[in-house]
């Protein structure tokens, strides 16, 4: 229930005429109790959405304020929540305070002045305070700022790369950028967010020869001068025996390299990634400018 600008100018003219209107009075007060309610139930809604996936909007959270402010821990998650929930309390108060004030026992042009300068403040307050909460939405839920720290990924993405990471609905697919948390105690002693690109889906039959020390997936070259005990890391990550020199990925685990090879800990090291450790893919670079759009697919090797 939003106060068009209309009604507002009709019922500051009464106001400017010394007028009162019993119309006017009533659709005011009522406004002023419906608008924060329905507010409150749409914000209510974004905090109950935030509890029930705190991990994921946590890590996203991480990464957001690290790619704009090079400080992770800056602002996070409570601060979202703390806003969140100061709109919402703020909102069911102001309902409430409304809802006690009787609107009908004064029937006065200054009752129907207080009540449009009331509008006005309150308009102004949850204005500021949805812009924040929706903006915040839109990067931790939608697409988020990502910064690329470390020559992996050479040279489809340089060290210092600006980019955005799509995570709203994504699937992964096979040649995807993507994030990923490396904090998995299953992949080591790592920690924070590392940019790779997928190069084994579930259902990918996974080669290794031997003889050349070659990785292929799906009969595809892949890479060459990989040894035996990081093809071991890749069939131990998924229980299996490396000793077949051939398997098939299993659901929800995914090969991921960095373009950069021989610069890259990736899944030769850490073995195969689960699909609950991707956060999202990389599709587009906003920084540098001379490098902004859409991130080609295909690898440019180091």
């Amino acid at each position: 229930m939003i106060l068009n600008k209309k009604r507002l100018n009709e019922y500051q003219e009464l106001i400017k005429n010394d007028e009162y209107s019993k119309e006017a009075n009533d659709y005011m007060h009522h406004h002023l109790i419906v608008n924060p309610l329905i507010r409150f139930l749409l914000i209510f809604i974004l905090l109950l959405f935030t509890a029930l996936n705190y991990k994921k909007v946590e890590k996203l959270a991480k990464i957001t304020f690290d790619s704009l402010l090079n400080h992770e821990d800056m602002f996070g998650i409570e601060l979202y929540i703390g806003i969140l929930a100061a709109t919402c309390l703020f909102l069911a108060l102001f309902a409430l305070v409304m809802f006690l004030i009787n609107a009908k026992t004064n029937e006065h042009a200054d009752h129907l002045k207080a009540l449009v300068k009331t509008y006005k403040i309150y308009d102004m307050v949850t204005f500021i305070l949805s812009s924040i909460v929706f903006l915040y939405f839109i990067i931790m839920f939608i697409v988020t700022p990502c910064t690329v720290d470390g020559a992996s990924m050479q040279n489809t993405l340089n060290s210092g790369d600006r980019v955005m990471v799509w995570h709203l609905n994504y699937k992964p697919k096979r040649d995807d950028i993507i994030i990923f948390d490396a904090s998995n105690k299953e992949y080591g002693n790592y920690s924070g967010f590392f940019v790779k690109r997928i190069v084994a889906v579930p259902g990918d039959k996974v080669k290794y020869d031997n003889t050349t020390d070659t990785l292929y997936v799906n009969d595809s070259f892949v890479e060459r001068n990989v040894g035996i005990s990081q093809y071991k890391i890749l069939t131990d990550s998924v229980d299996l025996d490396y000793t077949s020199l051939e398997f098939v990925v299993p659901n929800n685990r995914f090969m991921v390299f960095g373009d950069n090879r021989a610069n890259s800990t990736d899944s030769r090291m850490i073995g195969l990634i689960y699909r609950d450790d991707i956060l999202g893919s990389v599709g587009f670079r906003f920084y540098p400018f001379n490098k902004i759009g859409k991130i080609d697919k295909d690898i440019i090797h180091y």
